[in-house]
């Protein structure tokens, strides 16, 4: 796997579980 995007792909999910607890958490 490329070492860049590899790191990217790891920022991005977590960002997005990030954005899961907090939708969790405050539920609108």
């Amino acid at each position: 796997v490329d070492g860049p995007s590899y790191e990217l792909v790891l920022k991005k999910e977590k960002a997005h579980n990030m954005d899961i607890n907090s939708v969790q958490w405050h539920p609108k």
